[in-house]
C-alpha cells in the first residue's frame, strides 16, 4: 500500500492539525505500510524527521505566499503522487482542492473540511472524494445526507504521552517551575479569546486571590487576550505549547478548568486532562455522543460564581476529587482509542478503497 498525506500545517495545536499528526504517526509506527508520502509546509516546524527511513518520507515544500514557489510545489507534488494509492487531506476544502488539481485518484478527506452545506456541495462535486472521516456519528450522517460516503473515527489517545506521572515526576516537575509543592494548580488550557473563556479564567483568578492563597493559576495558550496573564504576577505564563508537551502541564495540574462555549463531548483538552488523572470543571455545551463522558467531568454553568463554588468543592473534597481521578482515566482510556487502534481504522479504509478500485 503507497499512501500520501498532504497538510499545510502539522505543528498547530488545532484540533484538526492534531489529528492530522496523529494519522501521520500512527502510520508510520503501526502501519507496516509499503509507502508513507506526507507533504507538508516548507516552513514547517514540527521535526518528522524521526519518521524518516525507508518507507516514510516527509517533503517540506508547500508555499502558499510566494506564487513562483507555489507552482514549483505543484509540480513536484504531480511527481510524487504518481505513485501513491491514495491521498489523505485532512484540513481544509482548498488543500484537498490543490491535489484535485494535479491528482486524478482516490481522495479521502478528514474532519478539518469546512461542514456547512456549501461547503459540503462543493466537496460533493469539485473534490469527489471517495469518503471522508469525521470524529463523530452526527458529523458523519450529515456529510452523508449530502450524498458522501462518511465514517466516524475518534480521535485517538497517545497513552505513552497522556498518562499520570508518579507523585515524585510532578514534585520535579512543579519545582522547575518555581510552583511550592504544596500549593494546588489551577490550570486554563487553549486559545486566549472570550470564546475559549480566557477572559472567565482571568475574573476567577482575581476572585479566588481575594479569598485564599493555596492556589497557582498556570496558563498555557496563545491569543489576543495573553496581555491578561503574560505580565500578572498572579499567573505562570507559558504561552504556546505543543499538542505532545501539554501532559507536562495536565500532570503538575490539580484542575483543568474548560471554558469554552461549544465543543464535541466536552473538547480535546477535558479528554487529554482526564486521561493524565486530572479532574476537569466544563462549562462547555455541545452534544455528549459517548454518554460515559458526563460521569467524567464537573458540569458547571459558564459563570464565574457557579465555576468558583465547584473548584473550591473540588479541591477540598479529597474523595470526590480522587473519584474523579480514577473515574476520568477509566472512561478515557475505555472509549478513545489507542494510536494502534486508530492505525487499524484508518488502514482499513484506505485498503478498501484501493480493493475496490482494484
Amino acid at each position: 500500500m503507497n499512501l500520501a498525506v498532504v497538510c499545510y500545517d502539522l505543528s498547530s495545536s488545532k484540533a484538526p492539525s492534531v489529528r492530522a499528526k496523529a494519522i501521520v504517526e500512527s502510520i508510520a509506527k503501526y502501519g507496516h505500510i509499503e509507502k508513507l508520502e506526507v507533504i507538508t509546509s516548507e516552513k514547517e516546524e514540527l521535526n518528522l524527521n524521526i519518521l524518516d527511513d525507508k518507507t516514510i518520507k516527509i517533503y517540506k515544500i508547500l508555499n502558499l505566499k510566494n506564487p513562483i514557489n507555489f507552482i514549483v510545489a505543484l509540480i513536484k507534488m504531480r511527481r510524487i503522487l504518481k505513485s501513491v494509492s491514495v491521498v489523505h487531506v485532512p484540513i481544509n476544502f482548498f488543500q484537498a482542492l490543490l491535489v484535485r488539481m494535479i491528482y486524478n485518484g482516490p481522495i479521502t478527506l478528514d474532519v478539518g473540511i469546512q461542514q456547512p452545506r456549501f461547503w459540503r456541495n462543493l466537496t460533493k462535486y469539485l473534490i469527489k472524494p471517495e469518503i471522508i472521516i469525521k470524529p463523530t456519528r452526527r458529523s458523519a450522517k450529515t456529510w452523508k445526507l449530502t450524498g458522501i460516503n462518511s465514517i466516524h473515527v475518534l480521535p485517538p489517545r497517545n497513552w505513552d504521552i497522556f498518562r499520570p506521572y508518579s507523585k515524585e515526576k510532578i514534585e520535579e516537575l512543579k519545582r522547575a517551575e518555581g510552583i511550592p509543592v504544596d500549593k494546588k494548580v489551577v490550570l486554563f488550557v487553549g486559545r486566549l479569546t472570550e470564546f475559549k473563556g480566557a477572559d472567565i479564567f482571568y475574573k476567577l483568578a482575581k476572585r479566588i486571590k481575594e479569598r485564599r492563597d493555596d492556589l497557582v493559576f498556570l496558563v498555557v495558550g496563545d491569543g489576543p487576550l495573553r496581555y491578561l496573564f503574560e505580565n500578572d504576577r498572579d499567573f505562570i505564563f507559558k504561552g504556546y505549547i505543543p499538542n505532545d508537551e501539554l501532559p507536562k502541564y495536565y500532570n503538575i495540574a490539580d484542575v483543568t478548568i474548560v471554558l469554552g462555549k461549544t465543543g464535541m463531548n466536552g473538547g480535546n483538552v477535558a479528554i487529554e486532562s482526564a486521561a493524565c488523572g486530572t479532574p476537569v470543571i466544563n462549562t462547555t455545551k455541545g452534544r455528549i455522543e459517548i454518554y460515559d463522558l458526563i460521569k467524567v467531568y464537573i458540569w458547571v454553568d459558564r459563570n464565574i460564581d457557579s465555576i468558583l463554588e465547584s473548584l473550591e468543592t473540588l479541591i477540598d473534597n479529597r474523595n470526590l476529587y480522587k473519584k474523579k481521578v480514577i473515574k476520568g482515566i477509566e472512561i478515557i482510556r475505555k472509549n478513545f482509542p489507542s494510536y494502534r487502534e486508530f492505525c487499524e481504522q484508518y488502514l482499513n479504509i484506505f485498503q478498501a478503497i484501493i480493493k475496490e478500485k482494484g
